[in-house]
């Protein structure tokens, strides 16, 4: 990273106690190892990091994710800019496990997306770490998925997200349970789901969860009408395309057609010239022939 001073807390999660070689040798005094002892799920490996954390600023980064070397500067620099601020994010590319793009995460921090949904790649936002040590925000450890919406909610009850564009974060997507394609996961998934928003639906103020659902109910609409528009254009261009075929397939045909007629045309003229060559008379002709050529020129 350019940013100079970092110190990376790296949370044994797997509850082996020996650092690596790679830490054990680092030659940077603000690197941890911290075992919390035993395996620890996702959302406790988050809370021992940021109980080992001395720094201003935190920032996670899941061990097969990436951030570019500009990443941590440019949103310290955007949070120093502005100091009412707790909170910055950037733009992440999302890649499969080919190294290609399926997804960018590039939108603005909007409140009412939030409310129903995670936006948020966690290693694509940086705050403060006073918004846990005295405002109390945590992952919640009874979550087994979910847990960095939960938190980017207990965020956004005391600050907004600055939005600093340009993709410097990247996010590979692969399937951590070996289940996508079973319908147990994704109803696990959508169980806790529930979990999440009912929690909320008693926390978050009246007026911003009706703000939420207004924003939500148009956008949907607008997608829907947008949807239909580009069906009736793309229906309207598929006709267009295919009265475009048939005129050009019924003008191949005619030329099909022609093509023959005159393949047809040139055998039989060819066959009648044959015939000429071989006749008698073409032969009993060729001196006379020979000699006109002389008289031109042209014999050899």
């Amino acid at each position: 990273q350019t940013y100079p001073c970092i110190e990376l807390v790296v949370v044994a999660a797997h509850g082996v106690h020996d650092a690596p070689p790679w830490l054990q040798t680092s030659s940077s005094p603000g690197t941890k190892w911290v075992c919390p002892g035993g395996k620890r799920n996702r959302p406790e490996a988050a809370n021992a990091a940021l109980d080992a954390a001395n720094g201003r600023y935190c920032l996670f980064l899941d061990d097969d994710d990436l951030i570019a070397p500009g990443h941590i500067e440019k949103l310290v620099d955007r949070l120093r800019s502005s100091p009412l601020a707790c909170a910055a994010h950037t733009d992440t590319q999302v890649i499969n496990h080919e190294g290609v793009e399926i997804l960018r995460y590039e939108k603005p921090y909007s409140a009412q997306r939030l409310a129903c949904t995670n936006i948020f790649p966690i290693h694509s936002v940086l705050f403060t770490r006073d918004l846990a040590t005295l405002h109390g925000c945590r992952f919640d450890e009874s979550l087994p998925v979910l847990e960095d919406w939960d938190f980017w909610l207990q965020v956004s009850e005391h600050t907004e997200f600055l939005h600093i564009p340009g993709l410097s974060a990247v996010y590979r997507y692969r399937d951590r349970s070996q289940l996508v394609s079973d319908t147990l996961h994704s109803h696990h998934h959508r169980h806790w789901r529930h979990q999440v928003s009912r929690k909320w639906l008693t926390r978050l103020p009246a007026d911003r969860i009706s703000e939420a659902m207004a924003w939500h109910a148009e956008h949907l609409d607008h997608c829907e009408q947008q949807l239909e528009f580009s069906k009736k254009t793309h229906a309207f261009a598929i006709d267009e395309l295919q009265r475009q075929l048939a005129s050009t397939e019924a003008s191949l045909s005619y030329t099909q057609q022609q093509l023959t007629q005159c393949s047809t045309e040139r055998d039989t003229a060819l066959q009648a010239l044959a015939s000429i060559y071989a006749s008698r008379s073409w032969k009993l002709l060729d001196p006379l022939r020979w000699l006109k050529r002389k008289l031109h020129g042209t014999a050899s």
